[in-house]
C-alpha cells in the first residue's frame, strides 16, 4: 500500500513538472530524537544538525484578490547523526547514521502584499508526506509511513524580470513524526526550517 501511494505520488510530481507555475530548491536544516526504553532505563538523545536538500513544483490557482491555493508536490531529504550510548560489560558510544527520503503534497492557501517590483506572502496548511523505503531497511520496524503534518512559510518574490519571478522563501514544519521504531529505540524526526530559492511565472 505505501508503495501504491508513492507511485501515485511519483505521478502527481511529473504531471506538475510539465505545467508547473513555480519551482524551487533549497535546503533544509532539521535533527532527529532517539528515544530509547529498556526496562527502567528510558533515555532521549538528540541528534546534531544536519543540512539536507529538497525540491518541489507548484501551481497557484487565484481564488480572490491577493489571495492564492498553492498546491505543490515536491521531495524531501532528511539525514541525522548522532552518538548513542552501548550498554554492556563497558558501556561506550557509538555513531548512527539515518538517511530518510519522503514525497510530499501541499495544499497551502497564500496571503499576498504587493509593492512596486516586490510581492510579499505568507501560507499555512496541511501537508501529506510519504516516506521512502529506507534502504538496508530497518528490521522489525513498526512505525508509520506516511504522516500529515503542517506547513507555514513566507517570502519575497521579485518581479522586474516578467514574466520570471525570483524569490526566497522561509518554510517551517512544527509537528514531530516517527521515522522509525525498531526494539528499544524509536526515532523521531523534529521540527525542521527549509531556505528556498523560487522560480516563478506570472
Amino acid at each position: 500500500m505505501n508503495r501504491l501511494k508513492i507511485i501515485l505520488l511519483l505521478i502527481t510530481i511529473t504531471t506538475f513538472s510539465t505545467n508547473a507555475q513555480i519551482l524551487k530548491a533549497g535546503v533544509l536544516s532539521s535533527t532527529m530524537t532517539y528515544d530509547y526504553a529498556y526496562g527502567n532505563t528510558t533515555l532521549s538523545y538528540t541528534s546534531r544538525p544536519q543540512i539536507a536538500l529538497f525540491a518541489g513544483v507548484g501551481y497557484k490557482l487565484p481564488l480572490v484578490p491577493f489571495v492564492d491555493l498553492l498546491i505543490e508536490a515536491g521531495y524531501e531529504q532528511n539525514r541525522s547523526v548522532v552518538d548513542l550510548p552501548i550498554f554492556g560489560e563497558n558501556m561506550y558510544f557509538e555513531t548512527f547514521h539515518v538517511k530518510v527520503d519522503y514525497i510530499s503534497f501541499n495544499i497551502l492557501p497564500r496571503v499576498n502584499y504587493n509593492i512596486p517590483f516586490f510581492q510579499f506572502y505568507a501560507m499555512a496548511g496541511p501537508q501529506f508526506e510519504v516516506q521512502l523505503p529506507q534502504n538496508p531497511k530497518p528490521v522489525d520496524d513498526n512505525s508509520t509511513k506516511d504522516f500529515l503534518g503542517v506547513t507555514m512559510a513566507g517570502g519575497v518574490e521579485l518581479n522586474i524580470l516578467s514574466p520570471l519571478v525570483i524569490g526566497l522563501e522561509a518554510r517551517y514544519h512544527p509537528i514531530k513524526q516517527t521515522v522509525s521504531a525498531v526494539q528499544y529505540v524509536t526515532v523521531s524526526k523534529d521540527p525542521s526550517v527549509e531556505y528556498a530559492l523560487t522560480l516563478g511565472l506570472r
